[in-house]
């Protein structure tokens, strides 16, 4: 399973992917947002704590964009 989540703002900008990794670990990217533009941070799970069943995550974003909206996709479908 794969989870990413986009920021739009006229248009799409890609900026992170979650992935479950073995032992259902979370992995961050930051992809295609400039370090000064975007910020994304997951607060739980944890990056080292294993995760079984129905999965709920926390998290924020900060943005220099003042009507950017955060979506989020499981297997490329958003929810």
């Amino acid at each position: 399973m794969s989870i990413s989540l986009e920021i739009k703002n006229n248009k799409k900008l890609l900026v992170a992917f979650l992935s479950l990794l073995l032992l259902s670990v979370f992995s961050l990217k930051i992809v295609n947002a400039k370090s000064d533009d975007t910020k994304i941070y997951i607060d739980v799970p944890y990056s080292t704590q294993q995760v079984d069943g129905k999965l709920n995550y926390q998290g924020w974003v900060m943005s220099e964009y003042k009507n950017a909206k955060v979506k989020v996709y499981v297997d490329g479908e958003e929810q």
